[in-house]
């Protein structure tokens, strides 16, 4: 009866420990991703730098500043989701395309319209205070939204695909309100039509990009055009090259719409990588062994019947079979003088004893890059010791200006011989202004995502609900680079420059009290797009440092810090 006694009690205490552990493990991963988060130097120091003091008495001197952004709750893992829309917040040109989206809309717009009042509420104007606001609503309008995994807790769902369904989503609504459907034939280039890079100064006009016929299919001639609409800011257009390394032959260019890149990361042993080394490995070579070539499959046949002709004609056989094999050299020599042979007249042509493999090289670049340009830095990889799919934690280095010019290739100026050079000239200087930065802390399958994101011309901390200035440095030293956001041209609002702030030093104090801070604690409920109940605290604490003035018989910073981390 004692063994079965003991039993009883070890076995309800798994079962205790069991159950726990499936509500409590997905929100301590949670905790403990966030508290290395806070457990930096760099991003603690930062937040209590005295010289940012000169930025928030900017922010709060009048209402015309801005004053601070307002973050998002998280409702149960949906750190995700926050982070994907206060980066799409920071666009100018994403934020304008969805207020005239919208305001020339119908009601078929639930979702964009939903987006963006979303949005324009994170962009209003807070002056002291910052306000909470929830994704409920903007979940309950999106078709394939990631509602059923919210309050679960023990999924980790991905910044990217979420950005990709929103994308999606607005498309689909988009083309919901076209009278006509657009048309995809190749068609006459209309007058002002845009082709290629043409009006590259102004790459923020969305529509029909038009790209000559004969560079989809080489093989025949054509001066008309095929249409690829262009939607939203993220749209572009990529060009993929594939051809034989031994006759040059390419079957045409493959022209796509993308709505952002997904860079890999190299394949070195190297844990620190410059964004370049990234879109570098995107437009570098791919070769493909053991390919059949069309071009080299015909010129083998070709060489094959012209040896047994010769041997026909000295051993004096029957005419007929000669001039059979004579005329199929000649069509075969009518073939190989087109720009490229494609599958169909090959097929006709070849017989199965002529194929020969070959070796394929396959490249890609940006025919017409997007106005906003989302770049996704793909850290899974496989791990063959394990044989499991791991998170890569290399640092990525990236730029506040990023010069796209040596990825893009004008299609007019596509080289057609794969054995040569994808592009004939270069592409003339292309800079975009960093405009926001998601940033992933924990494994593979669970952790924390944090957004960077410039607005009225200041750089944000922004961790679901926690709002606070940070330096340029802080930003370009942030690591866990998962999405990148960059917006076309040279930001010129710079409150940084203006007030003379440009290279702010780090602090040098360190205090060890700050590290007290959790950015995921649970908030509670806040009602839909409501004011966080936390908004009388926040304007105490300022969730930034404070001013001489309202700080000299203040909290200390680490009284500062446990408020912000209770609210």
């Amino acid at each position: 009866m004692e063994n079965l006694n003991v039993l009883t009690v070890v076995f309800t205490l798994f079962l205790i420990i069991l159950s726990s552990s499936l509500v409590y493990f997905p929100i301590m991963n949670k905790f403990s991703s966030s508290w290395s988060i806070f457990n930096s130097k760099n991003r603690d120091s930062t937040y209590f730098d005295p010289k940012l003091k000169k930025i928030y008495n900017y922010i709060i001197s009048n209402d015309e500043n801005g004053g601070i952004p307002s973050g998002l709750q998280n409702d149960g893992n949906t750190c995700f989701m926050n982070s994907v829309i206060q980066s799409l917040s920071s666009s100018q040109l994403f934020t304008n395309f969805l207020d005239e989206y919208s305001s020339n809309s119908n009601n078929k717009l639930i979702f964009s319209n939903a987006l963006n009042n979303l949005i324009n509420q994170l962009n209003e104007s807070n002056n002291k205070k910052t306000k909470t606001y929830t994704t409920k609503n903007l979940l309950k309008a999106m078709k394939d939204s990631p509602n059923k995994h919210l309050f679960l807790g023990y999924n980790q769902e991905d910044a990217e695909e979420f950005y990709q369904n929103v994308m999606k989503q607005i498309e689909v609504e988009f083309k919901s309100t076209l009278n006509e459907k657009p048309n995809k034939d190749a068609i006459s280039l209309p007058e002002n039509g845009i082709t290629g890079l043409q009006k590259i100064d102004s790459l923020d006009s969305l529509g029909p990009v038009y790209i000559p016929q004969n560079l989809i299919d080489t093989s025949i001639e054509s001066d008309k055009y095929v249409p690829f609409n262009l939607i939203t800011p993220v749209d572009g257009i990529q060009c993929d090259r594939i051809g034989c390394l031994e006759c040059g032959e390419i079957g045409g260019i493959r022209f796509s719409v993308l709505s952002g890149l997904s860079l890999n990361m190299p394949s070195s042993q190297f844990n620190h990588y410059q964004l370049t080394d990234l879109l570098d490995e995107f437009t570098s070579t791919e070769v493909i062994d053991g390919v059949e070539c069309n071009r080299c499959g015909l010129n083998n046949m070709r060489d094959n019947l012209c040896e047994k002709l010769d041997q026909l004609k000295e051993s004096n056989s029957a005419n007929i079979l000669i001039e059979k094999i004579s005329n199929r050299i000649d069509e075969i020599d009518d073939v190989l003088k087109l720009n490229s042979i494609n599958d169909d007249i090959y097929k006709k042509l070849h017989t199965k004893n002529s194929i020969i493999k070959c070796r394929k090289i396959k490249q890609s670049y940006l025919a017409r890059p997007p106005p906003l340009l989302t770049i996704h830095i793909n850290r899974s990889v496989f791990d063959p010791t394990t044989y499991r799919i791991r998170k890569n934690n290399s640092k990525v280095d990236f730029p506040m200006i990023l010069n796209m010019s040596n990825y893009i290739a004008e299609p007019s100026n596509i080289n057609l011989d794969a054995r040569k050079s994808f592009k004939i000239n270069e592409t003339n200087e292309l800079n975009y202004s960093l405009k926001a930065v998601i940033s992933h802390y924990g494994t593979h399958n669970y952790g924390h995502y944090i957004c960077y994101k410039k607005i009225r011309g200041i750089w944000w901390y922004i961790s679901d609900e926690t709002v606070r200035i940070v330096t340029k440095d802080e930003v370009l030293n942030s690591e866990g680079t998962y999405m990148l956001f960059y917006e076309i041209g040279i930001d010129s609002n710079d409150i940084y420059e203006e007030l003379g702030m440009e290279n702010v030093p780090e602090s040098e104090s360190d205090s060890d009290s700050s590290d007290s801070g959790d950015d995921d604690k649970d908030k509670g409920e806040i009602d839909s797009n409501s004011t966080s109940d936390s908004e009388t605290k926040m304007e105490e604490s300022s969730n930034v440092p404070m001013d001489s003035e309202t700080s000299q018989d203040s909290e200390s910073a680490a009284q500062i810090a446990n408020i912000q981390a209770n609210l």
